[in-house]
């Protein structure tokens, strides 16, 4: 009897109730990835993460474009300026998928257009090409520069 009510201490209940940081962390991604905005709200609210998870979640939804969300993890302190392995930033996400607004947003929240990625490219380099290919005749760095100047 005295081992059953050893084994289940008030600490190791609450213990038990906390889910880790990890799971958390996942949740955050896929709250992101579904465009669940109360969900991200509630998540951000409720628990600090790391700033690779902020930033890592930031580079995703800047490649879907959701302004909102995109909002949302700039005021809980995401770092615009964050890079994962392959050097690739929220700003360079968005660019590459045509998500305009938010490179605007990102830009006007001091996103770095010199960034550097993995394999040695300036950010505004890269852009170029990419809006290039597309067959756009507008060359995003510059009009987002420009734009981040005035």
């Amino acid at each position: 009897m005295k081992i059953l009510l050893d084994f289940n201490t008030p600490d190791q209940q609450r213990q038990e109730s906390q889910p880790d940081l990890s799971s958390i962390s996942i949740h955050l991604h896929v709250a992101v990835s579904l465009h669940n905005t109360s969900e991200v709200r509630q998540l951000l609210q409720n628990h600090n993460f790391a700033s690779s998870d902020l930033g890592s979640a930031l580079i995703d939804v800047s490649r879907s474009g959701n302004i909102e969300i995109v909002n949302l993890l700039l005021d809980a302190g995401a770092d615009v300026n964050w890079t994962g392995n392959d050097e690739n930033s929220a700003l360079m996400a968005a660019c590459r998928s045509g998500k305009r607004e938010v490179a605007m947003l990102l830009l006007e929240n001091s996103a770095r257009v010199e960034k550097v990625h993995l394999y040695g490219r300036v950010l505004k380099d890269v852009l170029d090409e990419v809006f290039l290919m597309r067959g756009d005749t507008r060359k995003s760095p510059e009009s987002c520069h420009e734009a981040r100047n005035k």
